[in-house]
């Protein structure tokens, strides 16, 4: 006698079924990628302009620092050009950790250097003199402008415009 009420017990997947899953697994797989690609596309850009903001601050810094903590009486400032000019003092404030350091601003080939001397600096630099130079990079305008015990301090540095009024601590 044959049992017609037989059922049959599936024990694995259909081929229609396994294609199914992979084609789903890949179109997943494609948007993450994209999306992947999207977030460090958008990583490097803001990275890239974070760097840009951060160093325009230390910069900033370092012109508060240098011009509100000079010497008395060691300011002399130069007009190289109309829209540049060459300042040389003496400053409380160090980046390269001297005791009351020498510090000259000069543009030379369209780009702001910062010297830093324990001797007293002057145009031309001189190559025997022991001294540290930061670049500042590219700049179209240097100019500062004093009177009494402020400074205002205009430049074009890396494509961004910089205006600063800085009040001298140290009083004459």
């Amino acid at each position: 006698m044959i049992n017609k009420n037989r059922t049959f017990s599936r024990a694995g997947f259909t081929l229609v079924e396994l294609m199914i899953s992979i084609a789903l697994l890949s179109l997943i797989m494609l948007f993450l990628y994209k999306a992947l690609e999207t977030l460090q596309k958008s990583n490097t850009f803001y990275g890239d302009k974070l760097e840009r903001i951060d160093d325009k601050e230390r910069i900033k810094k370092i012109f508060f620092l240098d011009f509100s903590l000079l010497t008395p009486g060691s300011y002399t400032n130069e007009r190289v050009e109309k829209e540049i000019d060459r300042v040389f003092f003496q400053t409380t404030h160090s980046i390269h950790h001297r005791h009351h350091p020498y510090v000259a601003y000069i543009i030379t080939e369209g780009h702001l250097y910062r010297a830093e001397s324990k001797t007293k600096l002057s145009y031309p630099l001189s190559s025997y003199t022991d001294m540290d130079i930061d670049d500042f990079g590219m700049v179209k305008e240097f100019k500062i402008y004093r009177d009494k015990n402020h400074f205002l301090l205009h430049t074009s540095l890396n494509s961004a415009e910089l205006l600063i009024k800085i009040r001298q601590l140290n009083d004459e």
